[in-house]
């Protein structure tokens, strides 16, 4: 269902202003690419090459206070090396649980194999987990300061979280957004 993707015009425009506006003092405007892409969602991304993806849905429906919200969250995700520190992190803990699941088959029981093995698996998932979560709290938190500092009013914040969580329903699927 993704439609077109706008490198120019009035969506991208008021997304540049936007993205303008929060970058810290350290990041040119010139090194941000911008994309609208055509889409009723509410979503937006960023890369960690500093393109920053933005859903028409999202843009149609917030005014701009929400949106810099929303894209201050996806620019600490670019300034911050989230991308980049997750896959060094996600490699060490893939070869850890390699290592691990090796050491598990040495287990001569194979019900005590097999629940090493499950030990081992899930251990690994939940710390890469509580790792990303981690990252994603720290984009909220510094996401709201570039806003604060932008001059946008962060106080629509908790109004915003609540109205993506009526529009995608439970809690699950509101992380999923971020994540």
């Amino acid at each position: 269902n993704i439609g077109r993707l706008y490198e120019d015009g009035p969506y991208v425009e008021r997304v540049r202003t936007i993205v303008d506006s929060l970058l810290p003092p350290y990041l040119h405007p010139e090194d941000v690419r911008i994309y609208v892409i055509e889409n009723k969602e509410w979503n937006a991304f960023a890369m960690g090459n500093y393109s920053i993806y933005v859903f028409t849905g999202l843009l149609d429906d917030m005014d701009d206070d929400e949106v810099a919200i929303v894209l201050a969250h996806e620019l600490v995700h670019a300034s911050h090396e989230h991308s980049r520190k997750q896959f060094k992190r996600d490699m060490f803990v893939q070869l850890l649980t390699l290592g691990a699941l090796a050491a598990t088959s040495t287990i001569d029981d194979d019900t005590k194999q097999a629940i090493a093995g499950l030990v081992v698996v899930a251990g690994s998932a939940a710390y890469r987990s509580g790792y990303g979560r981690g990252m994603e709290d720290q984009a909220d938190r510094v996401g709201l300061r570039y806003a604060y500092e932008a001059g946008y009013d962060v106080t629509k914040g908790p109004r915003l979280w609540n109205r993506f969580a009526k529009k995608y329903g439970e809690a699950n699927k509101v992380a999923s957004f971020f994540f």
